[in-house]
C-alpha cells in the first residue's frame, strides 16, 4: 500500500481545518485593532467581515484545487484510468457552481450570512463549504484506497 497517495486529500482536509484556525485567529487581531482615525471605529466591523471572507474564499479555493490533485492519486495504471475520469467529472460537477457561487457573492457575504441548516446547526456560506470539501476528501481517500486494494489485471501472456 502507497501512502503518499493519501497525502493530497490529507492536505486538503488540513487546509480546511487549518484555515478555520487561521480565520478566528484573523478575526481577533482585527477586533483588537484600533485605527488611529476616530471616524473608522464605526466601520470596522465590515472591514473585519470582508478580511474573514476573503481569507475563507482563500482557504476554500486552496482546498478545492488540492482535490482536483488528489483525484490524480487514484490513477494506479490503465486499469483505473475510468476512475480518475469519473472522480474528476464529478469533482468539477461539484467544484464549478460552488466556485461561480464563491465569486458570485458580495464581499463579506460568505461569512455573515447564515441561509444553510443542517440538523440543528446554521451554518454560513464558508462553514457549508468547508463541511463540502472535507466529505469529498473523505470520499477521496476511501477511493484511494479501494483502488489500491483491488486486483491489477495484467495484461495476457501469449507465448
Amino acid at each position: 500500500m502507497n501512502w503518499f497517495l493519501y497525502l493530497p486529500p490529507v492536505v486538503s482536509i488540513v487546509l480546511v481545518v487549518s484555515s478555520g484556525g487561521a480565520n478566528r485567529y484573523l478575526e481577533h487581531l482585527s477586533r483588537n485593532y484600533y485605527p488611529q482615525d476616530k471616524s473608522l471605529h464605526d466601520v470596522r466591523p465590515v472591514f473585519v467581515d470582508i478580511a474573514l471572507d476573503w481569507a475563507a474564499r482563500v482557504g476554500i479555493f486552496n482546498s478545492m484545487f488540492t482535490s482536483l490533485f488528489a483525484c490524480l492519486a487514484v490513477y494506479q495504471g490503465p486499469q483505473t484510468f475510468q476512475f480518475v475520469l469519473g472522480t474528476l467529472a464529478v469533482l468539477l460537477i461539484i467544484f464549478i457552481p460552488i466556485f461561480y457561487w464563491i465569486i458570485s457573492s458580495e464581499a463579506s457575504q460568505l461569512v455573515t450570512e447564515r441561509k444553510w441548516q443542517i440538523l440543528r446547526w446554521h451554518l454560513n456560506g464558508a462553514e457549508l463549504c468547508n463541511i463540502i470539501l472535507i466529505v469529498v476528501n473523505i470520499i477521496l481517500i476511501i477511493e484511494i484506497f479501494i483502488v489500491q486494494i483491488l486486483p491489477m489485471s495484467s495484461p495476457p501472456n501469449h507465448k
